[in-house]
């Protein structure tokens, strides 16, 4: 479809029974606008570190630049694996979360509200956004079902479980 602001589905929200989200799906204007946000935000880090780091970063040095940043090789690997890297969250809420409803979401959906999501559903939501929009970042994690990252369909209402697997309730 052409027109992405067409694009919406209520979306259970997977540790919050009894509510959902209503998702849009972004458009390449939207999307661009998470990107540069994004990259404008790891300038301005960029700005941060010490000459060491970006004398090291220069000379193409990894192992000195990751010691002097403090930085987990793996750590590293799993972010530049991780789809949501390069794109700023909340504009992918501002412009992806567009309706929400159940006992937990009784306020006016605004940028304040959306601001004071809580870590786990915020990174969820925005997970939930970009697959909506760009389904072939997920194609890795759509292909191991074992990962807790795959999805399954509800008669009305689609629930996608992008925080792995939980301990079922009582």
């Amino acid at each position: 479809m052409a027109l992405v602001t067409k694009v919406r589905e209520w979306v259970e929200v997977p540790h919050e029974p009894g509510n959902r989200f209503q998702l849009q799906k972004l458009s390449w204007k939207q999307l661009e606008d998470a990107q540069e946000t994004a990259s404008a935000r790891a300038r301005q880090h960029m700005n941060d570190y010490s000459a060491d780091i970006l004398v090291a970063l220069r000379r193409e040095n990894r192992e000195d630049a990751l010691a002097a940043a403090d930085v987990d090789e793996d750590e590293l690997e799993a972010a530049q694996q991780d789809p949501l890297t390069g794109y700023d969250r909340f504009t992918l809420l501002r412009h992806g979360l567009v309706g929400w409803e159940g006992p937990e979401y009784q306020e006016k959906l605004n940028d304040a509200a959306r601001g004071d999501l809580d870590a786990e559903t915020q990174e969820w939501a925005c997970r939930a956004i970009l697959r909506l929009t760009k389904p072939e970042l997920f194609v890795d994690e759509d292909e191991n079902p074992g990962n807790g990252n795959g999805s399954s369909t509800n008669s009305s209402t689609r629930v996608i479980d992008l925080v792995g697997p939980r301990t079922p309730s009582s």
